[in-house]
């Protein structure tokens, strides 16, 4: 699937001070996984830096649209 032409998020995934653990490294992918199971495309990961530590953040698709059922 094409990127062009689809609206993409920067979603927060984690933050951390000094090094990742297991555990953080375990959420991140479960995460990862819900987002696939919403049908949302993970196109990238990425970390920034700040004072409060570093940002792991994902960037997928924009929410789909949900189909209402006409009655």
């Amino acid at each position: 699937m094409s990127t062009l032409g689809v609206s993409m998020i920067n979603e927060h995934a984690l933050t951390y001070k000094e090094k990742l653990c297991v555990e953080d490294l375990n959420y991140i992918i479960k995460k990862a996984n819900r987002l696939g199971l919403l049908d949302r495309q993970l196109i990238r990961v990425y970390q920034e830096e700040d004072q409060d530590g570093n940002h792991i953040y994902f960037s997928v698709e924009g929410l789909k649209e949900k189909h209402s059922k006409e009655f």
